[in-house]
Order: structure tokens, then C-alpha cells, then sequence
């Protein structure tokens, strides 16, 4: 490779990195600051009303957080189901309206949030289910499968399906079949999708609000109105929180991935 170009493309990963982890250190270093006056260099007057708050209201926070984690794990296991049988119709069959069902599934891709999230309140008020978690689990599904579906897709026509069908050929049974010879091999995209479909919905806001009415108590309605307010402490604090949740269970999905891509690989040379 072209010094010149090496020397390049490594400026340009070091300019990434610096693009995310210093705006991550700035909130860092304002969760213990209560004045930072322009052109200071250093805060000038530290605090830990910052820190006290998060722990003050510590078990609403906890809550929140333990429910946004089960509630965002539901919606990324039904959306990969969904999406799994979605790819394996798609790719394995020819039936009438194969190009419409694909077309369905990415179209919430090109309707905005704003208007599939009013059109939504207005069905489910009509429905008589606003303003309840159906509906907010819901949204989140409809929102999050097109993403699914593509990485399922993906997935699914690359991985080979002769293992499943040389067990039928051996009398097999079908679900049997699927679960010994193309799970497997499709099951770090599984992950994929489960990871990628938790945190859209563990991270989604204005669905939430909108379909929830405010009675659905996910960690982003908590800590929302608190970045969006003046005070950069208490704001600082709980995005920084709000951030490191949401990178342990991403590093906690990539580890899974990690560890079934490793069985797989295992499994295909033997």
C-alpha cells in the first residue's frame, strides 16, 4: 500500500475516533462540573449534584432501565422471528406477490417517524388501545423489521441450505431439519438482528411518547426531558449513564456473535 494513503486512511480513523470519544469525555468531565465559564481552559468550581441526582432517584432510574432492557429484548426477539420467516419465504419460494411482501417490509424505511407515529396514535386511539405498551410494542416491531429483514435476507442467501435438506433427504423431520442444519449457520445473524432491532427500540424516543402517552416508562422518556434541559450536570450524568447501558448490552451481543460465529466455523470444518 501507498505510504501517503496508509498514512491517510489513518487520519481518517484517528478523526472517527476523536469524532466520538471526546464528546463522550466532555460528558464525562460536566457530570462533576457546576460552573465551566468561556474561555476557561479547566471547570472552574466542580460538584456532585450530578452524580447525587442519578443515585437519589436511583430506583425509578433502576426500573426504567431493567424495563427498557427486557421490553427492547422482546421487541428484537419477535422482530427476528418475524424477519427470519420473512428471508427464508423470500428466498426459498416463489408464491404470488413475493415482490409486494418484499416491498411491505421495507416500506416503513421510507415513511417518516413523524407521520408513521401519528398515523399509528390516531389507528390505536380508534383501536382503543392508545397510549398503552401494546401499542408502543407494536410501533416498535413495524419500525425495526425492516432492518431485521434485511440483515436476514443478507444472511439467508448466503448461507447454503444443503445441510437441511440433505436431513430431510435422511427423513427428517422439517422443524427438526431447520433447527440442526440451517440454525447453525444463520444464528450469528440472529444475533445481528437482535442486537441491531434492541437498540433502535431500546434508543427510540418519539414513538415511545407519542404511542405511550407518557404512561410507558422507558429509560429514554426519563432522560430525554433531562438532556433537553438546562441543566448540563444532571443532564451530563444520566446520558452518560444512558450511553454506558446501552454499550454493555451492545458489547454483551457482539460477545454472543463472537462466540456462535466461532461454533459455526467449528461445526463447517468438521
Amino acid at each position: 500500500m501507498n505510504p501517503s494513503k496508509n498514512i491517510f486512511l489513518r487520519m481518517l480513523v484517528l478523526l472517527a475516533a476523536a469524532s466520538i470519544i471526546l464528546p463522550i469525555a466532555l460528558l464525562v468531565v460536566w457530570c462533576i462540573v457546576n460552573r465551566w465559564p468561556w474561555p476557561e481552559i479547566i471547570p472552574t468550581e466542580l460538584t456532585l449534584r450530578g452524580l447525587q441526582r442519578l443515585f437519589t432517584g436511583y430506583s425509578n432510574t433502576a426500573q426504567a432501565l431493567i424495563f427498557s432492557i427486557l421490553f427492547s429484548l422482546m421487541i428484537g426477539i419477535i422482530s427476528t422471528i418475524i424477519a427470519t420467516m420473512t428471508a427464508r419465504a423470500l428466498t426459498q419460494y416463489d408464491f404470488a406477490g413475493k415482490k409486494l411482501v418484499e416491498t411491505l417490509a421495507f416500506l416503513p424505511l421510507v415513511v417518516p417517524a413523524t407521520v408513521f407515529a401519528f398515523g399509528s396514535h390516531m389507528l390505536f386511539l380508534r383501536m382503543g388501545l392508545g397510549n398503552t405498551a401494546f401499542a408502543v410494542a407494536l410501533s416498535h416491531i413495524i419500525y425495526t423489521l425492516p432492518f431485521s429483514v434485511r440483515i436476514m435476507l443478507d444472511v439467508t442467501k448466503a448461507s447454503s441450505d444443503r445441510y437441511e435438506q440433505q436431513a430431510r433427504v435422511l427423513g427428517a423431520p422439517p422443524a427438526a431439519a431447520f433447527i440442526h442444519g440451517t440454525l447453525p449457520i444463520i444464528t450469528p445473524g440472529i444475533i445481528s438482528s437482535l442486537a441491531v432491532s434492541f437498540l433502535i427500540s431500546y434508543t427510540q424516543y418519539f414513538l415511545t411518547v407519542m404511542l405511550g402517552g407518557g404512561k410507558v416508562k422507558t429509560l429514554a422518556i426519563i432522560v430525554m426531558p433531562l438532556i433537553t434541559g438546562s441543566d448540563r450536570t444532571i443532564s451530563s450524568a444520566y446520558s452518560v449513564m444512558y450511553i454506558l447501558s446501552t454499550l454493555l448490552v451492545f458489547l454483551l451481543f457482539q460477545r454472543i456473535s463472537a462466540i456462535m460465529s466461532k461454533r459455526v466455523g467449528a461445526q463447517l470444518a468438521r
